[in-house]
């Protein structure tokens, strides 16, 4: 194996607050995160041009679709082998989150643990449901694989401009859910949804068990569906190395770009040992951070720490050690890389974690 990308997909801090990087710092044990910490000093850190997902298919050798990636998302996920309910070529495709809203007096909240994921059976019933209820609309709900969903309908004039929930976790949505021109048909799509899944059964048994209920399906990233000369995956004349490439996560649309890349594609990974033993030249891990079996309250620093524990430090003795030559870490639309040599620069002063977060 030669490279590590870990991409921290749904990691996203507001910019300096009053306090700023040095701030939050200072707040952080001491030693609470050496491997951030390590990163923080001795990596080259940029800016990405673009999201994580336009990074990673660059990575992965499809630079081509790079800006669709970063601009409609669900144009990659509906390129996936056995994505069901393709749109026709006129069409349109979107990807649906469901999330669970938490409405107050005068906003509406994205709770950290908003991002609900939903069992097979279940996603099963919604789309049967949802074909039901908005198929005079043109519009039909699919399943990708693991709990993606998938949006077709129409197409759209213009398309709006939408957001990754993820980059809205922890904060208030009002105003940023859809904008631009376009917007007003989508925008009344998702009226309809929350009020249909409002009184939808689905939401009486998830009371029953007491979990969060099933506020909406947010629509974002949609687009034309590929060409299907650009869908085709690249040839071993031109990616030699595409076949020993591994991308572990369950982002929706992953699949589509691992079929695009050539890559091969496996749940999201638990340990360093998985990334390290997948038998590839280059290997990625797509992690949402806040996704976790940890109980509450499990705050960002627990969360971080777990990270940095289980999968960043063994990486980085695997990167000591020779058994790779490269770790990237993806975070925060920020990118940075660490080689072994880089270790030697003692000269470097110490940083703290945040440093490479934000």
């Amino acid at each position: 194996m030669s490279e590590v990308a870990i991409i921290l997909s749904d990691l996203y801090l507001a910019a300096n607050g009053r306090g700023g990087v040095d701030d939050r710092d200072s707040a952080v044990p001491k030693d609470a995160l050496p491997a951030l910490a390590r990163i923080a000093r001795f990596a080259g850190v940029s800016p990405l041009p673009g999201d994580w997902r336009g990074w990673l298919a660059a990575w992965l050798g499809r630079g081509d679709v790079s800006a669709t990636c970063d601009a409609s998302p669900a144009v990659i996920a509906a390129a996936a082998p056995g994505a069901a309910g393709p749109a026709p070529a006129s069409g349109s495709v979107w990807l649906a989150t469901p999330l669970h809203l938490i409405a107050g007096l005068t906003s509406v909240h994205l709770d950290y643990r908003g991002l609900l994921q939903l069992d097979a059976a279940t996603l099963t019933a919604l789309c049967e449901d949802f074909d039901q209820v908005f198929a005079e609309r043109g519009f039909s709900l699919h399943r990708l694989g693991g709990s993606g969903l998938i949006a077709t309908g129409p197409v759209f004039a213009q398309l709006p401009l939408t957001k990754d929930p993820a980059r809205l976790l922890g904060g208030g949505i009002a105003g940023s859910t859809v904008q631009g021109p376009g917007a007003a048909q989508l925008l009344m799509l998702g009226a309809e949804i929350e009020m249909w899944l409002h009184a939808h059964p689905l939401n009486a048994v998830r009371a029953r068990q007491r979990q969060a209920p099933l506020t909406t399906l947010w629509l974002w990233g949609g687009g034309k569906p590929l060409d299907p000369a650009r869908a085709l995956p690249p040839t071993p004349a031109l990616h030699p190395q595409a076949t020993f490439m591994t991308v572990f996560g369950a982002d929706p649309l992953l699949a589509g770009l691992c079929a695009l890349s050539g890559a091969r594609l496996r749940p999201p990974v638990m340990s360093a040992h998985e990334l390290l033993n997948s038998g590839a030249a280059r290997t990625a891990a797509v992690i949402e951070l806040f996704h976790t079996d940890k109980p509450q309250p499990a705050t960002l620093l627990d969360l971080l720490q777990h990270l940095d524990e289980m999968v960043l430090a063994p990486v980085i003795t695997a990167l000591k050690d020779g058994v790779i030559r490269q770790l990237t870490l993806v975070a925060n639309d920020r990118c940075s890389v660490l080689t072994a040599r880089d270790g030697l620069r003692f000269w470097r002063r110490s940083r703290g974690p945040w440093a490479v977060l934000q």
